[in-house]
């Protein structure tokens, strides 16, 4: 495969891909183009956060901090309406206090190591 054509990788541990119809279970997809690894949030149409989520885009960020090839990630959401429209309440709503306990912790090491990742990130946004 050429530099430049698209290929998928899996950002779950487990190997399984991410472009079924269960967002749920696979709620990223990685595409790498060239040196741009493009991030998706894949679950439209307003790619709720869940626990989930972020720590799947965690694990995802620390695989391409030690990628080689990897020169910019792209943050991006599925669909046309929101790149992400927030927490997902209904997740939220049904936590308890170690459930959100986790999710802080979870978004403050996502934050630090969007912070101190050796490539630029680019959040591309449409909507809200």
């Amino acid at each position: 495969m050429s530099p430049t054509s698209a290929r998928r990788a899996t950002p779950s541990p487990d190997g399984r891909g991410s472009d079924g119809p269960d967002a749920e279970a696979n709620p990223l997809s990685v595409e790498h183009v060239g040196g741009v690894s493009r991030v998706v949030w894949n679950r439209p149409p307003l790619n709720l956060m869940t626990e989930r989520l972020l720590t799947q885009l965690l694990a995802t960020l620390e695989a391409l901090a030690r990628r080689r090839a990897t020169r910019v990630v792209v943050l991006t959401g599925a669909g046309t309406l929101a790149f992400c429209a927030g927490a997902d309440l209904g997740e939220e709503a049904t936590a308890d206090e170690a459930a959100a306990a986790r999710l802080r912790r979870v978004g403050r090491s996502l934050v630090e190591r969007i912070e101190t990742l050796p490539h630029p990130v680019i959040a591309a946004l449409f909507g809200w």
